[in-house]
């Protein structure tokens, strides 16, 4: 009987070792707390969206007879659809110029009818005049520095193994 009570766990003097710390138990909560709260509201917010697709191709069955028939020599005879986009060609897709300047252009603030271009604008803290300088390929500073900025917050990875592809951003509300 006597081992019993050897092997019990005496509440009562943890809870009086706890209340004779108390002072410094509140005081390391509340420089933690301080310190969480001045973290939380000088950390920039970042947002981040993403999206995973499987390009459609209508001939994905006979596409690898294909390329076994066609080391031997021998032509299938299929025709490729001229309006499927290869999962290869996004990246290239993404980077052209056309597509970019389509893209600066779009309405993503429909509530305050504002295009990407002024929210890049607003957020990057940009110059407007640059408008009206123009580089040596026909674009303007503030054109050049929009699309810099895209590069930098826009990806598109393609796995060539299993052909989908995925498209992501991430974008901060200040620099």
């Amino acid at each position: 009987m006597n081992n019993n009570f050897e092997e019990e766990i005496d509440l009562i003097q943890i809870l009086k070792k706890i209340y004779v710390s108390r002072k410094v138990i509140l005081y390391t909560t509340f420089i933690f707390f301080i310190i969480g709260i001045a973290i939380s509201l000088l950390s920039p917010t970042k947002f981040t969206s993403s999206t995973v697709f499987l390009p459609q191709n209508q001939d994905n069955t006979t596409s690898s007879l294909t390329g076994v028939a066609s080391l031997v020599g021998i032509n299938l005879g299929t025709s490729t659809n001229g309006g499927d986009i290869t999962p290869l060609m996004y990246p290239k897709i993404g980077e052209s110029v056309k597509f970019k300047r389509l893209l600066l252009e779009k309405i993503v603030d429909e509530k305050n009818n504002k295009t990407l271009k002024k929210i890049l604008i607003e957020n990057y803290k940009i110059k407007e005049n640059d408008q009206l300088n123009l580089n040596k390929l026909g674009m303007s500073k503030l054109e050049e520095k929009c699309f810099n900025i895209l590069s930098e917050i826009i990806s598109i990875d393609v796995n060539q193994k299993e052909g989908f592809v995925t498209i992501g951003s991430t974008m901060s509300t200040g620099k």
